[in-house]
């Protein structure tokens, strides 16, 4: 099948984000999701939703992604009270006060609001047929694949629509506790500097002669793996495109063969500067000690925590902090080294390619992969020279998560206004599965966009929920439910989840709100053909999930997919756990049940 990877609603700070904060426009990095708008903020009561303001749901206080461009100019500050544009010096209308009750309020404006919703969205015609012809002729985006070792792979993706060439470098290993606080530190540490551009200024200004191109670094997770990355973008003429492809990829490289050295002076020695390695490690445990504030991503971290309790997916991809005083210049080199012989390396190149960017970028690589041969080692037997080759088969796809044998129910108290409700499904189906498509439909249903059952019947019409929408875990087979509530309505607002999970499992929906769905997935589909992030990042996960797809058009499988299908795949997703974040008085008469201490710290 012509599948890549699809994902609606924001993700939980895991997967791979990549270019998303600059092509947004997903949940990852770049994927273009169809989430209701008032998921994008926790809506206060008496406040208006919408997508201005606050954070989106899952995104964490950072992941320990740095970026830095060529131009380092400033946003010019928009001045309070003031409109910009043609009355700059107007002040700007500020709209009357809403009356008090916000989304809890059962009046004539909410009723009103849904049903200007319902004709737009849920009325089936001429549109749907359209969509869904024009679903299954709309060419796909080809991925061409050239295996340059055992283990290292560059997918190019060409597309001259877009005006800036994009590469990805990106080393994949399993979770481990042993190794996941070194992967998610290396990442920062390497955007420090190069031996020929030893600091920030000195790197910022050879991207500037670059036509102003940008650097990023990461660590982030996507399923049971860590991927530490390193990404560059440089909007070159098309005559230098080849030049400016293979200077990026040599800077790649040199980022992890050749990092800042710890001599006294300039680009001089060997290993990680103690410098950078001191003041990234501080900045990584104010990281971790912040993962707690974006109370929603942390809800949704420790759901998935408590679901995938000794799987490697319940590692936070910021590391634990009690790793971090182990840590040192020494041994994260030795750390770098390692990764450099036994990691798998998935390469990419997406934008304007012709057969010198091809050849250009390819040969690159391959005198990248030789250095790195020359200085990689052997576990435990540092300064041993190896070849890369043997070990890189060793990573395994990310696994399914198992069904399981019970329902849980975890209540964690917390300090906070307004409680988090997430409930995580098991579902059965995951990232490359022939019934993935139909998933993706489910969860449409369920909750992926404003006409879904949860927001309508949650949010719309109980008034219970600030927000209320799902999303999936592609590569584990989990659907997260996520709603903000009064603690107080924990109770009616878990039976009203149970209620529309049973009311899909009867087939009890209809065509209009199926047709309606598959109209908004098609559309975040073939959004994807806009976002080179979108594109890398959606095939990445398709290699983390074990597969590799020459072609990205999910399109046409989303097509194909019939209500019947939704009906009989509705009956397979189970509650596995149910997770609240309130503080701790959620039922009277009951105590609240505490996750153990250790599985909460990252």
């Amino acid at each position: 099948m012509a599948w890549s990877g699809l994902t609606f609603g924001v993700g939980v700070g895991e997967s791979c984000q990549g270019w998303a904060d600059s092509a947004k426009g997903e949940g990852g990095f770049g994927y273009v999701p169809a989430l209701p708008p008032t998921a994008l903020r926790s809506v206060r009561p008496g406040e208006r939703g919408g997508r201005s303001g606050g954070l989106r749901p899952g995104r964490q206080a950072r992941t320990g992604g740095h970026q830095a461009g060529g131009s380092p100019t400033k946003r010019a500050g928009r001045p309070s009270g003031l409109r910009l544009g043609r009355k700059a010096c107007e002040p700007a209308t500020r709209r009357a006060p809403r009356p008090p009750g916000g989304i809890l309020d059962h009046g004539r404006r909410r009723r009103a609001s849904s049903a200007r919703l319902a004709p737009a969205i849920l009325e089936p015609g001429r549109r749907q047929a359209t969509t869904r012809i024009e679903a299954e002729t709309l060419p796909g985006q080809p991925v061409e694949g050239h295996d340059l070792a055992d283990g290292a792979t560059l997918y190019i993706l060409p597309a001259p629509r877009f005006r800036t060439t994009h590469l990805l470098l990106a080393f994949r290993q399993t979770l481990s506790e042993d190794t996941v606080t070194s992967g998610a530190l290396l990442p920062r540490v390497l955007r420090r500097g190069t031996r020929r551009w030893p600091d920030r200024p000195a790197l910022d200004g050879h991207l500037e002669d670059l036509y102003g191109a940008s650097l990023r670094t990461d660590a982030t997770k996507t399923g049971d793996q860590q991927v530490i990355e390193a990404a560059f973008s440089c909007p070159v003429p098309e005559s230098l495109a080849a030049m400016g492809a293979g200077q990026g990829v040599a800077l790649l490289t040199e980022l992890f063969s050749d990092p800042a050295p710890p001599g006294p002076t300039r680009g001089t020695g060997d290993g990680l500067s103690p410098v950078y390695v001191s003041e990234e490690k501080d900045g990584l445990a104010r990281d971790q000690a912040a993962i707690s504030d974006d109370r929603m991503s942390y809800a949704h971290y420790r759901c998935l925590a408590e679901m995938c309790r000794g799987e490697p997916n319940a590692l936070h991809s910021l590391g634990r902090s009690a790793d971090l005083d182990g840590i040192d210049p020494t041994n994260l080199d030795e750390f770098r080294r390692l990764l450099l012989a036994t990691a798998p390396l998935t390469a990419y190149l997406a934008g304007p390619v012709d057969d010198r960017v091809r050849a250009q970028v390819a040969e690159s690589l391959e005198s990248g992969l030789a250095r790195w041969a020359e200085t990689a080692v052997a576990a435990g037997k540092p300064g041993a020279p190896r070849s890369i080759a043997p070990a890189l088969r060793s990573i395994s796809p990310s696994a399914l998560h198992p069904r399981p044998d019970r329902e849980r129910e975890i209540i964690e108290p917390a300090d906070v206004e307004q409680a988090r409700l997430v409930i995580g499904l098991q579902t059965g189906t995951a990232l490359g599965h022939d019934d993935y498509p139909v998933q993706v439909l489910y969860n449409g249903l369920l909750g992926g966009f404003v006409h879904s059952r949860l927001f309508r019947r949650i949010r719309e019409e109980a008034g219970l929920a600030y927000y209320a929408w799902s999303r999936l875990i592609s590569t584990k087979g989990i659907i997260l439910i996520s709603c903000g509530i009064q603690e107080a309505a924990y109770g009616q607002a878990v039976g009203l989840v149970r209620r529309e999970l049973e009311a899909l499992a009867r087939g009890d929906f209809t065509e209009a709100e199926f047709e309606a769905t598959r109209n908004s997935v098609l559309a975040a589909a073939k959004a994807r053909l806009d976002s080179p992030g979108a594109l890398i990042y959606g095939h990445l996960e398709r290699v983390v999930a074990g597969q590799t797809p020459r072609e990205i058009a999910p399109w046409r499988d989303l097509a194909k997919v019939t209500a019947g299908e939704v009906r009989e795949f509705a009956r397979r997703p189970v509650i596995d756990t149910i997770y609240l974040l309130g503080r701790g008085v959620s039922r009277q008469g009951e105590a609240p049940r505490r996750a153990d201490k250790e599985a909460k710290q990252p």
